[in-house]
């Protein structure tokens, strides 16, 4: 509000109130508004209005005279009161945010005598700096209401104001330009009660001062939830470091560290000091916890050593580790047991369907009988070897400061053993036979796996010199090899196909050299090997890792990651997912290769068919026969074709998520550098995969489902599909 005045400084030009001299000139009287209580200060009380954000209950009383109106008790508001009741019933809040326009400053409320919460406070607004270009402004006053120093005073929350800006760049030019010269309000007459005529106006409207032109809203939301995004990566959050589980008189002893991996503490300071911490707990299901239970507050990044007894452990025992803002994490103890179903041998087949060994195979110029003439047309890996026997080495390796678990004889069994499905562990962890067994079953008997398990022999080094190496480092097999050589013969691991590197305790984390993956030790040129654990999540490591890591002794590639198509094989293959298996027994009974490797490797022959006149076949399993298999041609001259394999729940198939047809199809081969992209499953429910590698609704790959009884492929179709006492039957002919 401006008035007329003979001494004013200011002067009305070009529809703007400037400093200046001139005939007329005006004083600013004050913001818009009436002196309701006669004290010569307008718009000074605003009617009703309650500043939120000074009604919190920290600090209320103190500083009456600081800015706003603060209400007339704490929490006299329903959405302050609203706020301080959600946030006290929730024990899992870890941040407490409160969002404001438009200082560009994040204001975060500090207690001096809280030294590590202070420090905490500084990293976190130093990051919101960087992130956000926001200044930070730590406040030491006494609270004054305020909604953050409610949260840290009285919660112990780490807590901050984010004031967001208002407009980017000059705010000036932002004003004039963005919002089109509708942000600024020009002087107007107006006829005053107590002042008489005035000019109001010459200011810019609160809305465009105080918030961001609407088209820059996006942009500044995406902002900020990236930068909370990101610092959602700071919160507490447990994990279990290198567990170990070994059989003791009345039970189990269950040993490792419970490690708080974020950057913020389970508790703060303050927490701690108002009696808002909470331990960290641990529970047992399934036996009798004896001993210690709860392991207090844990700092950022802070690891505690635990040791646990269990008593009384029945069949499935799980330790839960939980605290209510760093989450739960569960340690399964024993694994769960599920029968293995025998193979099968007898099938009566209905009449009119021809099985593959009496099918009508193709017979043209690149086939005939059945039986390639010029090689295979479409994708296939280079074999590297048609061996029948693989001998394998098993090296062993510990450190002084990080002993082994097992035995050589137990790891003798999981490699070699011939006892079949029928073996467990000390602990109860169920077993599914050894790598021999599988490899067996899954080459109908063509492939026998032998070797040596060297006894365990020490590294030089301690283990955090080989747990702190990146994850290309040869630091494991090096030293390794060298150790096995001084102790058992330079010439002791010659003649060998493939090397095994197991090191003492479980498997780190994917940047560190104790990682299990393939290595291509110098020492072992043109050799398959591999590093693994002797312990997965504390228990005897199961044989999917090492099952999946000897396929590659044949040139096969993965199919996952990187080698996986949109279409991927996911656990219908194991270079694919099939090294985990699938619950109950997962990677303690991995699923088999698919047929197309079977295939290039030669323990599968399928029956080669012309769809071009149409016939009735009937399939058994594939664990059946190696001949139980048909390739139908899209393309005469077999560069592209379907695969057709039928997996019924048995053998190393027991806990097949879906039984019935596997449709694989297979080329073009247009990128002969890795042919595995080039082999896609064709699921049933026809959807790809959303993350690379993961076959999605696992229980409707397998034909037929419902609804789902007929393929069309190119000119090709199967139609008529449906499975009779674990046979599937079906027709395969030309589009008509």
């Amino acid at each position: 509000m401006y008035a007329e005045d003979p001494k004013g400084p200011y002067v009305l030009k070009n529809g703007r109130m400037l400093r200046g001299k001139g005939k007329k000139t005006y004083r600013l009287v004050g913001r818009e508004g009436i002196d309701n209580d006669g004290d010569g200060r307008y718009s000074e009380d605003p009617p009703g209005g309650v500043d939120l954000n000074r009604n919190f209950p920290q600090g209320f009383k103190a500083r009456r005279s600081f800015e706003g109106f603060r209400g007339p008790k704490p929490l006299s508001e329903p959405e302050t009161k609203a706020v301080v009741d959600f946030v006290t019933a929730k024990r899992n809040i870890s941040y407490f945010f409160d969002y404001h326009n438009a200082a560009k400053t994040f204001f975060y409320w500090v207690d001096p005598a809280a030294l590590k919460d202070r420090q905490l406070f500084d990293e976190l607004a130093s990051r919101v700096e960087q992130s956000l270009d926001y200044a930070p402004k730590a406040l030491t006053h006494d609270g004054v209401g305020l909604s953050i120093a409610w949260a840290y005073g009285r919660l112990g929350l780490f807590a901050g104001i984010v004031e967001l800006e208002a407009q980017r760049g000059d705010a000036k030019s932002y004003l004039e330009e963005a919002w089109e010269g509708k942000a600024f309000i020009a002087p107007k007459p107006f006829e005053h009660p107590t002042l008489g005529p005035i000019l109001i106006g010459n200011d810019y409207r609160k809305l465009v001062k105080r918030n961001p032109h609407p088209k820059d809203i996006p942009w500044l939301a995406e902002r900020n939830f990236s930068w909370l995004r990101k610092e959602m990566g700071n919160l507490p959050k447990l994990e279990i470091l290198e567990p170990c589980i070994t059989k003791v008189e009345d039970g189990l002893r269950v040993t490792g560290i419970i490690h708080n991996k974020g950057a913020l503490p389970t508790d703060s300071e303050k927490a701690i000091e108002r009696a808002r911490a909470w331990p960290v707990r641990v529970v047992a299901k399934g036996a009798e916890l004896v001993g210690v239970q709860e392991f207090g507050t844990l700092g950022p990044k802070e690891k505690k050593a635990f040791a646990l007894h269990l008593k009384n452990p029945g069949e499935d025992v799980e330790l839960v580790f939980s605290h209510p803002r760093a989450g739960m994490v569960e340690l399964t103890v024993r694994k769960p047991r599920s029968r293995t179903i025998a193979i099968r041998r007898k099938y009566e087949i209905l009449e009119g369907y021809a099985t593959p060994d009496k099918a009508v195979l193709a017979d043209n110029e690149y086939f005939k009988q059945g039986k390639s003439q010029v090689g295979e047309k479409g994708p296939a890996f280079k074999l590297t070897h048609d061996k029948k026997k693989l001998r394998i080495a098993v090296l062993l390796a510990e450190w002084r400061d990080r002993r082994h678990v097992w035995s050589r004889k137990t790891f003798e069994q999981l490699f070699f053993a011939k006892e079949g499905y029928r073996k467990e562990t000390a602990v109860g962890q169920a077993l599914y036979g050894s790598v021999r067994d599988f490899y067996r079953e899954m080459s109908f008997g063509a492939l026998e796996i032998e070797g040596r398990v060297f006894d365990w022999v020490e590294l030089p080094g301690h283990y955090a010199e080989y747990r702190d190496a990146s994850f290309g480092s040869p630091i494991v097999s090096d030293r390794m090899l060298a150790a096995v050589k001084a102790r058992f013969g330079m010439d002791s691991l010659e003649g060998y196909d493939g090397y095994v590197f197991v090191w003492a305790g479980n498997a780190v984390r994917r940047t560190s050299a104790l990682w299990p993956m393939r290595i291509k030790p110098k020492q072992l040129p043109g050799k398959v090997a591999f590093k693994m654990g002797e312990l997965h999540h504390g228990e005897l490591t199961p044989i999917g890792v090492p099952c999946h890591e000897m396929g590659h002794c044949f040139g096969v590639s993965d199919k996952y990651g990187l080698g996986a198509t949109p279409f991927p094989l996911g656990p219908w293959c194991l270079m694919g997912k099939g090294t985990h298996g699938a619950p109950p027994s997962g990677r303690h009974r991995p699923f088999h290769l698919c047929a197309w490797c079977k295939m290039v490797i030669g323990w599968l022959e399928p029956a080669v068919i012309d769809a071009s006149k149409e016939q009735s076949l009937a399939l058994r399993p594939i664990t059946y026969d190696k001949g139980e298999c048909f390739k139908i041609l899209l393309k005469p001259d077999g560069s592209e074709y379907l695969l057709l394999e039928n997996r019924r729940r048995e053998g190393a198939f027991t806990d097949l998520p879906s039984a019935g047809l596997v449709v694989l199809k297979v080329g073009p081969n247009d990128r002969p550098a890795y042919p595995q992209t080039r082999v896609q499953l064709l699921p049933a429910h026809g959807k790809a995969a959303v993350r690379r590698g993961i076959v999605p609704q696992q229980q409707r790959v397998a034909w037929p489902q419902k609804g789902k009884t007929c393929l069309v492929m190119g000119r090709v179709v199967l139609s008529e599909l449906r499975i009779v006492d674990d046979v599937l039957y079906f027709k395969a002919g030309p589009v008509r």
